[in-house]
């Protein structure tokens, strides 16, 4: 089992580094885009040093550097960036899963390789249906379902114009729009698919420049109607606490949150910050990492496949 990692971060350049020196086992590679405002962890422009030392690595590539504000396209540009890079690199992979610079394994690597050897045929994508009930439906205002995808919006640099006058969506190109999480762990063949949609219909790209959160839809709605749409498992295989009570959303992960982490069976999590809490990956090692007894043989506790139902059919999202 051979992975490809894209990992989109826009701060904490050391907390990265640990990423990638975590997730290596040899034969990974590594995609990297890195905010072209990103900072380090005491909140300086990120120095040159840094990046050197970054690209020096034999097996991390880093990407075109752009600005991404939240919520902008610049993010899907970002990975699709690390798309187009990782069907060109010489050595291809099984496996392409998309993180965060503030996402980080919970299970071991040996773990992580056995669960997705052991679902070869699963695509690990949130992904519903958007003209059908869903998490979103009760949200107001740009962030209902729909209401994302079907209206107008503009970006002025950081903020948002939701424009509530509803559009024709690409009926040329016959698709259902979709929604869920922005990360995703897909196998080659189907990133190769979402590559050559892409290059197909460039309409579909600008369509999506002026949707709301669009790094939420793009590829949902790529996937969940292509040839791998009934491979689709709703789960993005990422721990994530929603229920904080109090922005940032999703909660910072600090070593409270250490026995619910080694509960879960996801194999990543988000989203930690070193500064902080700087004891939480140390002990995510120390308890999870180096727990030998999830290497040799135990049964994966990890979510079965679920494919998408077929149209018309609400879909149960793990959460």
């Amino acid at each position: 089992m051979t992975i490809a990692y894209i990992i989109l971060a826009h701060r904490l350049p050391l907390q990265l580094a640990r990423l990638v020196d975590r997730l290596d086992d040899g034969e990974a590679t590594f995609f990297i885009h890195l905010d072209r405002a990103a900072r380090d962890e005491a909140g300086h422009a990120l120095g040159q040093q840094f990046l050197q030392q970054l690209a020096a690595r034999r097996n991390v590539q880093l990407l075109p550097r752009r600005r991404c504000y939240w919520g902008s396209f610049e993010i899907v540009q970002a990975t699709i960036a690390g798309i187009e890079a990782v069907l060109a690199a010489a050595t291809p992979r099984d496996r392409v899963i998309l993180l965060s610079g503030q996402h980080y394994p919970i299970k071991p690597l040996t773990y992580i390789r056995r669960f997705l050897e052991q679902h070869p045929e699963a695509e690990f994508m949130d992904s519903f249906p958007l003209r059908l009930p869903n998490r979103w439906t009760q949200q107001g205002g740009a962030f209902r379902d729909l209401a994302r995808i079907l209206h107008w919006h503009l970006r002025i640099r950081s903020r948002w114009l939701h424009v509530p006058v509803r559009r024709r969506f690409l009926d040329t190109v016959n698709l259902q729009p979709y929604g869920g999480s922005q990360w995703w762990c897909l196998s080659m063949p189907c990133v190769a698919e979402i590559g050559e949609f892409i290059r197909a219909h460039p309409r579909y790209l600008a369509y999506f420049r002026r949707c709301f959160i669009p790094d939420e839809l793009f590829f949902q709605t790529i996937v969940s109607n292509s040839s791998f749409r009934n491979r689709v498992v709703g789960t993005d295989l990422t721990y994530a606490k929603w229920n904080n009570p109090l922005p940032p959303y999703p909660a910072i992960l600090d070593s409270r949150c250490l026995e619910e982490l080694l509960a879960s069976t996801a194999l990543f999590a988000r989203k930690f910050d070193a500064t902080r809490d700087p004891h939480i990956l140390d002990l995510i090692d120390q308890r999870a990492l180096a727990d030998d007894h999830l290497t040799r043989g135990e049964a994966l506790r990890g979510p079965p496949p679920r494919a998408l139902p077929p149209r018309g059919l609400p879909l149960r999202h793990s959460g």
